[in-house]
């Protein structure tokens, strides 16, 4: 009898555990900083991650999305997780009502941890991850010894957004034997005189999403100088490369949110909501300005001997 009863217990738990998913979904809610572009891309490719047809996980997630600028009463408060696209939406998440765990994607790593340092204490009702947009210093050295072997010296101009990492790109570019040499401005009037002075000891230009250093202001100017100056430049957006950057090195929108969904999944199944986690991407994009490298004399590997070779060295 008592075995029977056993029997017929477990027989019901499984009965309930099969039909919870239906019953009881996710409910992720995915807040866009702006209705397109990145955002779009990004957001569109999380929810096919997360509702593929071909996973267990097809019915385990309900995905809505909200824009910022639908306020006000974004967030319902019945979320179980909420997806940030962008510092806009990180910045409304983290003031909004709620404790619903947060994915912050599309923000820098630099970002993310200043805004999260100047959150007052009395807000941090929350459990804050990220998948960082950029990409971390040890993958972007690695990259600039495949692409340009010969070089050595690796200059970097910094604001002060980014001075304080140059402890960290100088273990990179040591570990492979790279002399990183950082350049620190103070302002942009600075900047074009310090890239004049760098261009005399180093080979190449590792540029970073440093606003003192990159902006709609400077750009143009800025890739103009490299290029009279014949210094090859490393990158970390798509656009850059198409403006005249040498190379680069970044995520495409679409990977974020792919490689987001996988996480979610993951997470989900270790009951990893309950605690703040950061990483940086582990997809990610190769791209090179044919033009520019062949003005510049160089002959750079195809864009999949570079993958391939970034692949078999990425650490865990």
């Amino acid at each position: 009898m008592l075995l029977r009863a056993v029997i017929l217990v477990l027989r019901c738990m499984l009965v309930a555990s099969v039909c919870l998913p239906a019953n009881a979904a996710r409910t992720v809610t995915v807040l866009l900083s702006e209705p397109a572009g990145i955002y779009q891309d990004a957001a569109r490719a999380l929810q096919n991650e997360l509702t593929r047809v071909e996973t267990r996980d097809a019915a385990r997630y309900d995905v809505r999305f909200l824009r910022v600028d639908e306020r006000p009463n974004l967030l319902s408060g019945q979320d179980d997780l909420i997806v940030s696209l962008g510092v806009r939406a990180l910045k409304y998440a983290l003031e909004a009502p709620g404790s619903a765990p947060v994915l912050a994607l599309l923000v820098p790593s630099l970002t993310y941890d200043k805004l999260i340092a100047e959150l007052p204490q009395t807000m941090r009702r929350r459990t804050i991850s990220a998948l960082f947009l950029d990409q971390p210093y040890p993958r972007q050295m690695q990259l600039i010894r495949h692409a340009l072997p010969e070089a050595r010296r690796v200059g970097v101009l910094v604001g002060p957004a980014t001075a304080q990492q140059g402890n960290d790109m100088n273990k990179a570019g040591r570990e492979i034997g790279l002399d990183v040499r950082i350049h620190a401005i103070h302002s942009r009037e600075s900047l074009f005189a310090a890239l004049n002075d760098m261009a005399r000891d180093v080979d190449v230009l590792l540029l970073l999403p440093d606003p003192q250093v990159v902006s709609g202001e400077t750009l143009r100017t800025l890739l103009l100088q490299t290029y009279r100056l014949r210094l090859p430049i490393v990158a970390y957006a798509a656009s850059l490369v198409q403006a005249g950057a040498t190379l680069g090195l970044f995520a495409t929108p679409a990977q974020m949110g792919a490689e987001a969904g996988k996480w979610i999944r993951e997470m989900d199944v270790e009951k990893g909501w309950i605690k703040a986690m950061t990483r940086f991407p582990q997809r990610y994009t190769v791209e090179v300005n044919r033009n520019v490298a062949r003005t510049l004399q160089l002959t750079l590997p195809s864009v999949e001997s570079l993958n391939a070779q970034l692949d078999a060295e990425r650490r865990p």
